[in-house]
């Protein structure tokens, strides 16, 4: 990226842009998000770019009616066989959410006669876009207010003197 993409960075934090789009790993060097990449380039900013080709409307409906704990997806170990199921009527999460992108391999351990894969999300564009999507078709809205997210933190406390703050 230093060389190819040189003219593009002056400005930019290269360590949040590898956070943010770096990450993806096929058994080999880790890759960039080309889309994420030209988006940052084209706007200057951080932020999840990774929807922006369309919402992924039926991954979060599984999702919730599966009841996939979130944080989960980010430590799955999965065999490299559950991976290349391609029943769509009966996917297992992890084999859809890897095969479309939305996670990728951290760390391989082989065994005998076998490979157990460990699965992360393969950088912040992709997880915070995820988690963005899934908190706004639970709350049934794109607009997300504070007191949405921390209810208690809104209201008013009375403390032992009986003064309200």
């Amino acid at each position: 990226m230093d060389t190819v993409f040189a003219p593009e960075l002056p400005g930019l934090n290269r360590a949040q842009i590898r956070q943010w789009y770096n990450g993806y790993n096929w058994l080999g060097e880790s890759v960039y998000n080309p889309l994420g990449l030209l988006k940052l380039f084209d706007t200057r900013q951080i932020m999840p770019h990774w929807f922006e080709t369309g919402t992924p409307s039926f991954l979060i409906k599984l999702l919730q009616q599966r009841q996939q704990f979130t944080p989960d997806l980010g430590r799955i170990v999965a065999s490299e066989t559950l991976l290349s199921t391609f029943d769509v009527d009966n996917i297992p999460v992890e084999a859809l959410l890897f095969q479309a992108g939305y996670l990728t391999i951290a760390q391989v351990q082989e065994m005998p006669g076998r490979m157990q894969l460990t699965l992360k999300f393969p950088n912040l564009e992709v997880q915070s876009a995820l988690n963005n999507s899934l908190l706004h078709s639970l709350i049934g809205s794109n607009t997300i207010r504070p007191q949405q997210l921390w209810p208690h933190r809104h209201e008013r406390a009375v403390c032992r003197s009986g003064v309200s703050v």
